[in-house]
């Protein structure tokens, strides 16, 4: 089975925390990382030297190296369409890491450039393989749960950070970061077109100029209502997962332990399910499948279609926030 070259464009804490990790420790044996890149050059050219490749101090230059046959973009967030693009432009493969683009329209344009140069793009939703997550897209699909009219999904907790996460200039912002996750495993357990979004985002505890608290709700054309929640400004918080159907229902408290309820017989039981796996596992197991969708010529693990739409969500989410209002998604182009 042939390695492939990589290069990743972008040191940073995606890049180098996330990416860097996973083909290291998990995939060393399905990709060679060739080389790397940060506007940093002093940056660069030491963590090129540990990791034994090529240093370059430009996005374009890596774009450029004719060893590279896949790059991997780790920029600052609203750099992602345009690397994408460069890069596929340039002969590359690519895998962006989320926000797939911070609108609608770049997604959109991110799409048409892959297919006019027939790269294949790949967003990295690698939280669609969550080990609780997993487990209630696995009952979904197995029928065990019937027809779901509500799935929400939080994540609470009550922290600080200090980067350009908190730089709307940048493209930051909690939904920017956390939102490509969380809408994306709403949209998939839904299986449903969404329709119209109503959202709230607020500025509560951290400094900088975009939120670190946000709420958005999804109704889609079956009347099935999705929403997520995520806060770094919850001094205490909720269950991760709720979803309901007529006669079944799923809480987990955490990521140990997920709950099954059915009405059945004219009371309730419970089932138990215990997830299994980590974070480490999911990033690893997410570049495991995209090597062998690659070489087997299969579509790409998270269909840029999907992504886009998750994109397209955000957007919307962000105009209901300023409006006031709920937004029809088909007034997102």
């Amino acid at each position: 089975m042939s390695k492939i070259n990589v290069g990743i464009c972008g040191l940073g804490r995606s890049g180098l925390g996330i990416h860097v990790k996973a083909i290291q420790e998990h995939v060393s044996d399905l990709y060679r990382m060739v080389a790397v890149a940060d506007v940093n050059r002093e940056h660069a050219d030491a963590k090129a030297n540990e990791f034994g490749c090529r240093a370059w101090d430009s996005p374009e230059k890596l774009f450029g190296d004719p060893e590279v046959e896949m790059v991997v973009v780790a920029t600052l967030s609203n750099d992602h369409a345009r690397h994408a693009i460069e890069a596929m432009e340039a002969g590359k493969d690519v895998l962006v890491e989320k926000p797939m683009a911070t609108c609608y329209g770049d997604a959109r344009r991110m799409i048409e450039a892959s297919k006019r140069t027939g790269r294949r793009l790949t967003v990295f939703h690698n939280r669609r393989y969550d080990a609780d997550f997993e487990v209630i897209r696995r009952l979904r699909d197995a029928g065990e749960l019937g027809e779901p009219f509500s799935i929400s999904s939080f994540i609470h907790n009550y922290s600080f950070r200090d980067d350009w996460q908190l730089q709307s200039r940048f493209g930051g912002g909690l939904l920017n970061n956390w939102g490509p996750h969380t809408v994306d495993q709403v949209l998939v357990l839904a299986g449903q077109r969404p329709v119209s979004v109503y959202a709230n985002l607020q500025q509560r505890v951290n400094q900088g100029d975009v939120e670190d608290h946000f709420k958005v709700v999804i109704t889609f054309e079956n009347g099935l209502i999705g929403q997520t929640e995520v806060s770094a400004a919850a001094l205490a918080g909720l269950p991760r997962w709720q979803v309901l159907a007529d006669r079944t229902a799923i809480l987990a408290s955490d990521d140990k332990k997920i709950v099954l309820y059915r009405y059945q017989d004219g009371q309730t039981v419970t089932e138990e399910h215990a997830p299994q796996g980590g974070f480490g596992e999911q990033s690893g197991r997410f570049y495991r499948e995209m090597h062998h969708r690659a070489q087997s010529g299969q579509p790409t693990l998270v269909d840029p279609e999907s992504a886009a739409d998750v994109v397209r969500v955000i957007e919307a989410a962000k105009l209901s926030s300023r409006e006031k209002m709920s937004i029809n998604l088909n007034d997102v182009a």
